[in-house]
Formats: structure tokens, C-alpha cells, sequence
């Protein structure tokens, strides 16, 4: 029996136990038999833990850079200076915790001396966070707290938090700099894998105590937390529970809390002779490997005995004023190094800084474009009010008679003009909204104007004008047209033979075709009219520049390609891409921010046909999940899987095709050097066996432009001469900057295609055709910077020739961007190897 007498009462059940049991370490073999290795007989007795050094050190002591800092920000730095420990001696944690005070934490030596953990002295041995908020504990957790740490883990709601996903997320290898959603979920698992393994370590099985839940929510006030008193308190509660299990003769003995940091704290205020330390590197943890821990604990055994709690306690205690703990006398004056405090020339906390600031700067920009949007509205609104107000009052014979409802600015730079307009319109000068309702006023939309920069003016019968030529006010004849009910060719100004429209090739200032617009082909039949560059409609001249012309989906036809006919649009067949099934888009919503580091480095996207494109996880994922735009494979893998998709609807009707995409990569090769037609790589692009239709019979060509790290739509109508450019992200911006930005590749990419279709189809330029080009603009089809490849995808598809035909809004974005991944996996083709995850969630798509 020891000498070391605790206080009186506690201990009598472990006296009068002494002799009916000993103790045997769960899972040492060595340790199970009756007799110890000192040749003592005792009944065999188990004792548990899932507390682990090792474990810990085998985690924190690899990290280093940014995972090094991270860990300092929650106050958790000194956790990474522990030592690893050989072998752990429960023994000396077993008498540890069986001779404490669970009251007040304190030790009663021989000599009659207390020695007293506190707060401040958890705080000096591992170097956790001191004072601040209390670390509260739950006896169940809520399941909004629930809810919120899975989804900053980046766990799905049906799966549990397990110490194998902690670890590994501490264990990944991230890149640099690590995004907001990966630093938080490193922090938390950080405190959560901690926790479990060694500040607070319950029961036989390691498990994550989802009690502590609710104080990481807040991943910011975590440094400010009192994770000092929380073990502290730990080491009481399992105090209480080892010295209730020893009253009653428990044949298995769980050992709880930190067991390490009570020895060390134990150790260190020990008069050890020579092996006692200075106490002058902290945490002081820091100071005690394996062999200084196994010397300095058989230097207080008091030796073997037959008493189920081994006897240590030999030595004194050193003098108050020789420790820094809080028995010291001279407390006040130690200054302690915060090991917590981040490196000020942190390159990973320039790289943090750098990423929070880019963040910023897109909100920032997002927020400018709609605040100038906005403005454009207001701007035009009062506008639209002043000159309604004026018109009522105008005494200009050319404006207020000719009955048109003048609606902007004569300043405007464009003309929009509705579907229907007055019987006659005079001469004017001025640029104007030319505004008619239909009738009742109810089907009048919005998008059916034409934008349209115009003068008109009147020139002698049968001769073009000249600078003797007389001008006078004229009357054009247009009748109102209903476009919603059938219409006859007879009703209009211009008939089927052609009779009154005259062509004038000579004048080289283009005009868009004002004499008939609106005029749908059932209206002017199959002899379909776009004159250009001069028009006489009832011996008028109209003359004006070109812009966007904007009716519905029924196109008009140049003069060069009026006796040619172009299959129709998909569109008025009703035939449309389909998504993917929503339950499979849905639960590859919820799993997609949870892959593993071993999903993720899988090539997920391989496809050979016509040529290999090989993408993997660690390209897609981010891609996917917000964190960068589309790249060129992806987005060629995108127009891959939409001309699969297209070859498969146009199996069913008899139809010709009406449009044809272009890979990403054969724009970004012409940008960057003269095309190479002898490329089987280009040709593959253009002609069979990869392709299996004529592209010189379709009316549009579409293809993905990147350029200036922004992702572009460029669309060439055949049928009108004109190349439309659907820009995203400058969508709103006035022309001059739009043509600044894209004219030198609207001409490189125009002469490269003209090429690769002469040389791979039967397509025959002429070289006195004139191409036109435009810029589109829909209300909410603009996009951030780092979605606008999302949405040129969505373009490719969803241009009618006119418009687009479905605006991809910011609110669609996730599910859009899902139903793209979904498609992409499961393609025809695709030999790649999908997520694990994945593999067992969609096997019934899959």
C-alpha cells in the first residue's frame, strides 16, 4: 500500500478494494493474465480510453503554411507542438485522476502540501485559448446547430460527422490559396478531430461530441472561446466517474479527458533534481517527449504493491517561486510568447487577404453593372415621360401631325419600332420611338420591336438621289397589320412579284429592311425581301445603319439569299433540349460539395470521339461548385454533349439541320494563330465522318468564344448576313466599347470559318457579300465574370435566331450548372471514372 495518503473518505473504497482487484491495459496481452509483470497476483481488471497523443500528432504535426495558420487563428497553435509518446502510462493517469480533488481539481501531497490545477495552468500546458466566452456543452444537440456544422463540413444532411471524414479533411491537400468554404470546414474539423482524440475524449470508442456543436457555428468567435476551462472541467466530470467506478468495483475502468496535460501539469511542478526543467518554452507541453515523461514518472513511483491503483507521489513539490503556474509567486511578472499569433509576413495571409480582396472586387462590379442598369432605367423612363408630354404639345408640322407617339429622346441612338404603325408617317429628321398600339393595346409586348437607326427621305421616282434632287415631305403607305391573325401578301405594300421594291446595289451606306418589317414569311410567301444596302418601298429611299432587328423567331432573308431556303428553326418544331431527371440534379446538389480528396483527383469526363478530351475531378469540381468559370475542355465537352443530343432529336424528324456549334477550342486555336485547315483536329469540326450532316446548308453557325478571360456567344446567320455577338458580361455596355472589344476577333474568327468551310464543305463564298454585325441585348441574360461561360452554354441553345429564346437568370444558375455535370457524366461515350459517391447515390441513372 502507498504512503501517499489522499484526502481522508475518498479513498477508503479504493483501500478496502485493494485486495480483490488489479489492473490490466485493454488491448495489451501482456497485461491480461492474473499475474503482473512484477510476479504480483490480481484478478484482472480493464482499463479503456479513447484518449490518443499520437493520433493528434500524427495530424497537427504535418501542418504547416496556410494549415499551420488556420490553426493559429482558433487559438489551437500550441496543439501542434506535443510530443509523440512511445507509450502511454495509464498507470500514472489512472492514480492521476484517483487522487484528484473532482471538487476543486487539487492534489494532496504526503506532506500535507495542495497543489491546484486551474484554467491558466490548461492554458500554460497546451497553450489553448484562456478567460473569454464558456465553451458550453449540450446534452443533445439542436438540429439547426446540426444542419449548419454539415453543411460547413460539407457533409450531406443524411450522413453523420465521423473522426475518418475530420481527418481527412485536415489531411487533404488543398490548393493555394484555400477558398472561405475550405478554411472554415478546416477550422471546425480541426476543433472537432481535437476534441475527440484529446482534449475531452469520452468513452471506449472515439466518436465526435456533437454537444460542443453549438459554439462552432460562429466559426470567428472560436479563438474567443475558454477551451482552457473546458478540458479543465472534463478532467473533473471524468475524475468523478473513474472514483464512482472504483467504489463499486467496475471490472472495466474508462479513463476520460486529457490525460497528458494533467501529467505534464504534475510532472512539472515536481522537485526532480536534475531532470526538472527551466519552465522557459511554452506550451509547456513542448517540453516533455517520451523519455523525459517515462524517467520523471518512475522517479515518483513509490514501487510495486498489490493495491489496485499503483502508488507514485515520492517526490515534493518544487517552490512556488521556481514555476510559472499559478501557485507561482511572481506570477504577474512572466511574459508569455503567443504561440497563437500568426506570422505579420504570413505569405499565407497575404495570399487570404488577396483572395478576400478579389471576392470583393466582383461583388463590387456585379453591384456597379446593376446599379448602371438601373440607372439606364430611370433614365429612360423619364425620358419616355417628357416627350409623351410634349407631343401632346408640339406645333413641328413634321412631328405633330404624323400621328406617332414620340417616346424618347431626339438624341436617342435608336429607333424602336412596334409592330404596327400609323397610316401615314412625314418626313422627319429626327431619330425617334415610333410607338402605335395594337389593337386594345393588349398584344403589345415588349420584345416585339426592331431597333432601328434611320432617316427617311424621298427621292425622284425610279432614280437614286442626288445633290440637285429636291426633297419634300412624303407620305409612305403602310397599312395596320395584325401579325397575330393570318395575313394575306395582297394587303401589303409590297407584293409578291416584287413590283414596288427596287434594290440598289450601288449606294454603299447599308440600311436594315425598314420598308418590311414585321413582315412574316406569311406575309410575303416564299419570295422573302431583305434589301440591303439601298431599299425603295413605293418609290421611297430608305437609308439607315445597320442594328439589331428583333421581331419574333421568323428570320429574313438577304437579296444574294432570297431564291434559297434554310430548313427550319427547332424552335417552331418544338423540339428542345431536355434536362436531366430533377431527382438525380438534386442529389448531385447535395453531394457534390462533399467529395473526397480521392473522388476528386479521378479523370470524371473521358470521351475519344472525334478526339480524346480528358478532364478530371480536380478541373470539374471547382468549376461546378462556383469557384472558377468554365474552361475550354469543359466547355468543349459541353457542345460535344449538345451535338450528341441534337444528332439524337433530329433521328426522329425528317428535317434538315438549322444550326451548327463549333468547339471552343477551334475559336481559341484561331485567336491564337493562323488556322490550320490540314489539322485533323479542325477538320473534325466541319466535315464526316464526325459530322453527318451538310453545315453549309444550315442558317446558323454558333461557337464559344474566350477571350480576355470572359466567355463570349459569336453567331453567324446565314440567312441574313449578319454576325450576331452575345457578350454576358458586357451585355449592357454601349457599343462603342462592345466593338473595342470584340471587332479584331469578329474579323480573325470571321475569315477563319469562311476557310474551314470552303475547305472541309461544299460552302462557296462570294466575295461581294457584305457581313453586317450586331449585339445582342436581353433584359436579365447578363452574367458575372466568373459565370459568363455558364451562360455563353446556355446561349448556344437558346439563340433563335432572334433572341434567346429562355434567359438563364441568376437564381437558375445552381440547378443549370447540375443539370450540365449530370448530362456530362452520364454521356454516351464518357469512359471516365465518376465519384464514388456518385457510383452509389445515381446508380439508378448511371
Amino acid at each position: 500500500m502507498s504512503k501517499f495518503r489522499p484526502e481522508e473518505g475518498k479513498n477508503a473504497s479504493l483501500r478496502a478494494t485493494s485486495s480483490k482487484s488489479s489492473i490490466s491495459m485493454h488491448g495489451d496481452s501482456s497485461m491480461e493474465s492474473k499475474a503482473d509483470s512484477r510476479g504480483i497476483d490480481r484478478p484482472s481488471v480493464k482499463i479503456n480510453s479513447s484518449f490518443s497523443v499520437n493520433r493528434v500528432v500524427r495530424v497537427f504535426g504535418t501542418f504547416n503554411g496556410e494549415k499551420a495558420e488556420l490553426v493559429k487563428e482558433i487559438g489551437f497553435g500550441g496543439l501542434m507542438h506535443l510530443r509523440k509518446q512511445d507509450r502511454f502510462d495509464r498507470q500514472f493517469a489512472l492514480w492521476l485522476l484517483s487522487s484528484m480533488d473532482h471538487t476543486n481539481g487539487s492534489f494532496r501531497m504526503k506532506d500535507g502540501s495542495i497543489l491546484e490545477i486551474t484554467d491558466f495552468d490548461v492554458h500554460l500546458v497546451l497553450g489553448l485559448p484562456f478567460g473569454g466566452d464558456p465553451v458550453y456543452v449540450s446534452s443533445k444537440c439542436a438540429r439547426r446547430e446540426l444542419d449548419k456544422i454539415k453543411a460547413i463540413l460539407m457533409i450531406p444532411q443524411s450522413s453523420d460527422v465521423c473522426v475518418d471524414y475530420l481527418e481527412d479533411l485536415l489531411v487533404r491537400a488543398y490548393r493555394t490559396p484555400m477558398s472561405v468554404r475550405d478554411r472554415n470546414a478546416f477550422k471546425v474539423a480541426a476543433v472537432l478531430f481535437a476534441d475527440a482524440y484529446f482534449l475531452r475524449p469520452h468513452g471506449t470508442a472515439v466518436k465526435v461530441n456533437q454537444g460542443i456543436f453549438g459554439n462552432l457555428v460562429d466559426i470567428a468567435s472560436i479563438c474567443n472561446k475558454d477551451w482552457s476551462s473546458y478540458v479543465l472541467r472534463g478532467l473533473k466530470r471524468a475524475c468523478c466517474r473513474l472514483q464512482h467506478g472504483l467504489r463499486h468495483e467496475n471490472k472495466s475502468i474508462i479513463l476520460d479527458g486529457c490525460l497528458i496535460m494533467l501529467q505534464v501539469f504534475y510532472l512539472d511542478n515536481l522537485e526532480a533534481g536534475d531532470m526538472k526543467t527551466a519552465q522557459q518554452l511554452f506550451p509547456r507541453i513542448s517540453d516533455f517527449d517520451y523519455n523525459r515523461m517515462k524517467r520523471m514518472i518512475a522517479f515518483d513511483r513509490e514501487g510495486s504493491t498489490k493495491c489496485l491503483v499503483e502508488g507514485f507521489g515520492k517526490c515534493k513539490l518544487r517552490a512556488p517561486s521556481e514555476v510559472v503556474y499559478s501557485r507561482g509567486k511572481n506570477l504577474q511578472d512572466i511574459t508569455l510568447r503567443d504561440w497563437n499569433s500568426p506570422d505579420e509576413n504570413s505569405e499565407a495571409q497575404k495570399l487570404c487577404l488577396m483572395e478576400i480582396k478579389r471576392e470583393l472586387d466582383e461583388i463590387k462590379n456585379d453591384f456597379s453593372s446593376k446599379l448602371d442598369r438601373l440607372y439606364r432605367k430611370i433614365e429612360y423612363s423619364l425620358c419616355e415621360e417628357s416627350h409623351r408630354g410634349s407631343m401632346n404639345s408640339t406645333n413641328d408640322p413634321d412631328i405633330g401631325d404624323c400621328g406617332l407617339h414620340v417616346s424618347c429622346s431626339p438624341k436617342s441612338p435608336y429607333c424602336f419600332i412596334r409592330r404596327r404603325v400609323n397610316h401615314s408617317t412625314k418626313r422627319t429628321n429626327k431619330f425617334m420611338f415610333i410607338e402605335s398600339p395594337s389593337s386594345g393595346g393588349s398584344n403589345c409586348r415588349g420584345e416585339d420591336f426592331c431597333e432601328v437607326n434611320c432617316i427617311i427621305s424621298e427621292v425622284p421616282k425610279g432614280n437614286m438621289a442626288t445633290e440637285d434632287s429636291t426633297t419634300r415631305a412624303i407620305t409612305i403607305d403602310v397599312p395596320i397589320i395584325d401579325l397575330t391573325s393570318e395575313i394575306s401578301p395582297t394587303c401589303l405594300s409590297v407584293d409578291t412579284k416584287l413590283q414596288n421594291v427596287k434594290c440598289n446595289e450601288q449606294v454603299p451606306y447599308c440600311a436594315d429592311e425598314i420598308g418590311t418589317e414585321g413582315l412574316t414569311d406569311r406575309a410575303l410567301g416564299s419570295n422573302k425581301v431583305h434589301c440591303s444596302p439601298s431599299v425603295f418601298v413605293n418609290d421611297l429611299l430608305v437609308e439607315g445603319s445597320a442594328s439589331s432587328v428583333r421581331w419574333d423567331s421568323t428570320p429574313l432573308v438577304t437579296t444574294k439569299n432570297m431564291e434559297r431556303s434554310f430548313p427550319c428553326s427547332p424552335f417552331d418544331m418544338d423540339v428542345f433540349h431536355q434536362p436531366a431527371p430533377y431527382k438525380g440534379i438534386h442529389e448531385l446538389m447535395k453531394l457534390l460539395p462533399c467529395m473526397d480528396e480521392e473522388d476528386i483527383q479521378r479523370s470524371w469526363f473521358i470521351h475519344d470521339y472525334p478526339s480524346r478530351i480528358n478532364i478530371s475531378g480536380v478541373v470539374m469540381h471547382p468549376q461546378f461548385t462556383c469557384e472558377s468559370d468554365i474552361s475550354v475542355d469543359v466547355m468543349d465537352a459541353i457542345v460535344r454533349m449538345y451535338k450528341q443530343e441534337e444528332d439524337a432529336l433530329y433521328e426522329k424528324i425528317s428535317e434538315k439541320r438549322w444550326r451548327h456549334l463549333i468547339e471552343a477550342s477551334w475559336s481559341v486555336a484561331c485567336l491564337n494563330s493562323e488556322i490550320d485547315t490540314s489539322s485533323e483536329l479542325i477538320a473534325a469540326k466541319f466535315q464526316a465522318p464526325y459530322v453527318q450532316y451538310n453545315i453549309s446548308e444550315c442558317r446558323l453557325v454558333l461557337a464559344p468564344v474566350y477571350s480576355g478571360d470572359v466567355w463570349s456567344c459569336y453567331v453567324w446567320d446565314f440567312q441574313k448576313n449578319t454576325i450576331v455577338v452575345i457578350d454576358p458580361v458586357g451585355m449592357l455596355c454601349d457599343v462603342d466599347f462592345l466593338e473595342e472589344k470584340h471587332d479584331g476577333n469578329i474579323k480573325v474568327l470571321h475569315d477563319a470559318l469562311f476557310r474551314c468551310l470552303e475547305a472541309f464543305t461544299s460552302f462557296v463564298s462570294d466575295p461581294s457579300d457584305t457581313w453586317d454585325h450586331e449585339y445582342l441585348k436581353v433584359e436579365g441574360a447578363r452574367s458575372a465574370r466568373c459565370n459568363s461561360g455558364f451562360y455563353t452554354a446556355s446561349y448556344l441553345v437558346e439563340f433563335n435566331g432572334m433572341t434567346l429564346n429562355d434567359t438563364l437568370s441568376f437564381d437558375k444558375l445552381p440547378f443549370y450548372r447540375n443539370n450540365i455535370l449530370f448530362k456530362l457524366l452520364t454521356m454516351k461515350g464518357n469512359i471516365g471514372h465518376r465519384p464514388c459517391v456518385l457510383e452509389r447515390a445515381l446508380s439508378d441513372f448511371f
